[in-house]
């Protein structure tokens, strides 16, 4: 019986041992069972942030080239009349300004040209377009030139001749221009800004003008800083002539006097001056986007093309005994172009976008602008049909393969003559 009751507490033992081996098993196995299911939960988040962050950046050539058409009114003419100030109280001035819309329509895609993606702090691209753009500026300007029509003068006094000058602006779009450039840009650390620089070259296949600029970017959150200078090239050199014209017949229509009596002019000479090409100057531009509409940016834009010109100045010369040369045209002032923009560009839809504003410039055309782009693949911000913010991603990554903002070539042209005279000082 003794023996018994051992056996069956060493049953008892090994039943307990048993249990007590399975439930240390069984919690081990329950704790394995857990730690690998949460480490799935995280390895998932991970996956799907990653996922969600190359998502974002995620683009193919299409999503970069866009087709645009675009106008900037010309503004209204404006003419000035009125007696020229000068010391001749018979010489009239008339100013003329007509600047005419301009319109564009080109293509333009950016594309990288090293590795870019959602680890990356770096990018080197290419931007490239090709279309009808740009603006050339015309400028004509006449000085002292004689025709037979009696005129009042300032003070009341009846003259037998008047003396006119002109001055004449226009513009019209430059033709068809060709742009390729070169850009870096590199996120900072935490990727909340980014810096950028560039270089372009312009040519314009209507005239060969060339142009070249070079840039630089800061994006820091929602506000974005950039500035560009331009340098255009080619021959600049002033072209002179001028020539003679003896015994005006537009003076004298009914015949040339015998004789020479007080005020007869025997001859005219004029000069002529010609020149222009493209501008060169700078401008500087602030954006603001928004974080919960990242398919708007507001724009300001500030620029100064510097215009050509030259100086040129008429001495009285003493011609035959008992005359002297008039002067009329003392001097050609260079043309400063300058202005500032205030827009707004709405990515529309994932395909359409719409930039519009005021351009308030002097000396070339100026007032509403409009251009619509058509992006040949589609943009993640939008307003139908896109998103309106996304915290996936920062602003800054979100640029990075935006376009460089630049402005369009700008050309002049002037076309000047002056005229003056063998004028008799007393009666012969």
């Amino acid at each position: 019986m003794q023996n018994e009751g051992s056996v069956l507490d060493m049953r008892r033992n090994l039943i307990i041992k048993a249990f007590v081996l399975g439930a240390v098993g069984c919690a081990f196995t329950i704790t394995g069972l857990a730690a690998d299911g949460h480490g799935q939960g995280i390895a998932d988040s991970t996956t799907e942030l990653n996922e969600a962050k190359h998502e974002a950046v995620r683009s193919n050539w299409m999503d970069r080239t866009d087709v645009a058409i675009g106008i900037q009114t010309g503004g209204h003419s404006k003419i000035d009349r009125g007696h020229f100030l000068t010391d001749d109280q018979n010489s009239i001035y008339n100013k003329q300004s007509d600047y005419g819309n301009l319109t564009k329509a080109y293509i333009e895609t950016l594309q990288p040209i090293s590795h870019y993606d959602e680890n990356s702090k770096s990018v080197l691209f290419v931007q490239g377009r090709i279309g009808l753009g740009g603006e050339k500026i015309a400028s004509k300007e006449m000085r002292g030139y004689f025709i037979n029509e009696p005129i009042m003068t300032r003070h009341g006094y009846l003259s037998s001749y008047t003396i006119k000058n002109t001055d004449e602006k226009s513009s019209e779009t430059l033709g068809i221009i060709g742009t390729v450039g070169i850009g870096y840009r590199r996120l900072s650390r935490n990727e909340h800004a980014y810096i950028g620089v560039n270089a372009f070259v312009d040519r314009a296949f209507t005239g060969n003008y060339n142009r070249i600029s070079g840039g630089v970017e800061y994006v820091n959150g929602l506000n974005e800083v950039y500035a560009n200078v331009y340098k255009g090239l080619g021959d600049k050199k002033l072209v002179e002539g001028g020539g003679g014209n003896p015994y005006p017949k537009r003076l004298y229509p009914n015949g040339y006097p015998d004789t020479f009596p007080y005020n007869t002019i025997p001859s005219e000479n004029y000069n002529t001056y010609t020149g222009g090409g493209v501008l060169g100057g700078y401008e500087i531009g602030v954006v603001r986007s928004f974080k919960n509409a990242r398919w708007a940016r507001v724009y300001v834009n500030g620029y100064r093309w510097n215009g050509d010109g030259f100086n040129h100045k008429q001495d009285y010369n003493w011609g035959r005994p008992g005359h002297w040369s008039v002067p009329w045209f003392t001097a050609r002032n260079a043309n400063n172009y300058r202005g500032i923009k205030i827009g707004t560009e709405l990515q529309l839809t994932p395909h359409i976008s719409l930039d519009v504003g005021y351009n308030n410039a002097n000396n070339m055309s100026k007032g509403m602008y409009g251009t619509l782009k058509y992006t040949l693949g589609i943009s993640k911000f939008a307003f139908w049909g896109g998103k309106h913010s996304d915290d996936t991603i920062t602003t800054a990554r979100a640029k990075m393969l935006d376009k460089v903002r630049r402005q369009d070539m700008i050309v002049e042209s002037f076309n000047d003559i002056e005229y003056d005279y063998l004028a008799p000082i007393d009666h012969l």
